[in-house]
């Protein structure tokens, strides 16, 4: 089964200001960072919007180096 990529401005954008899920901090670095499982994505491709979760820059740096 082939699933279809969410992409949504609106709901991405939604996650600024949020709290890290991470860390905890609130602050204006705060954005949806899109989180993926092995499967999703790939060189040079997102992964669908609904694998996105609140996290600061210095925590989404730290997850997109792991």
């Amino acid at each position: 089964m082939i699933k279809t990529r969410i992409r949504d401005k609106k709901y991405r954008q939604a996650f600024r200001g949020r709290v890290c899920l991470n860390c905890g901090i609130q602050d204006d670095t705060v954005i949806g960072a899109h989180i993926r499982w092995g499967h999703e994505g790939g060189m040079g491709l997102k992964p669908s919007d609904d694998l996105t979760i609140a996290l600061c820059s210095k925590c989404h740096t730290d997850q997109e180096s792991k």
